[in-house]
């Protein structure tokens, strides 16, 4: 899955985080729940759930190890949320409401 095609680079700035759940007594399996199962229009009752977020990364538009486009103050924050009942699987994909700042890779001209 790609939740966003680009290079970001975290060595300096931006973070990013992941968490599984995997309790379905737990609030956040009930709600995945019920709006996959609202979305889809078929119950699905997911055993496990990854989140994985990418939170206010900078880009990386030449995918090079020196630090890119880190001294821009444009960055992303975007999500992907994975989950399975063991007999399908379901991906939902973040973005925030006003956009995202930067896309692909953006090389200088020249």
């Amino acid at each position: 899955l790609l939740a966003m095609r680009s290079d970001v680079d975290v060595r300096r700035t931006g973070n990013v985080f992941y968490h599984v759940y995997d309790d379905p007594s737990s609030t956040f399996v009930a709600r995945a729940r019920d709006e996959m199962t609202a979305y889809a229009g078929t119950p699905f009752d997911p055993t496990w759930i990854l989140v994985a977020t990418w939170h206010r990364v900078p880009n990386n538009p030449d995918g090079s190890r020196t630090f890119g486009d880190q001294d821009s103050h444009k960055r992303n924050t975007f999500q992907v949320v994975i989950a399975t009942d063991e007999s399908s699987t379901h991906a939902v994909f973040n973005y925030p409401p006003n956009g995202i700042e930067w896309t692909g890779r953006s090389r200088p001209s020249g």
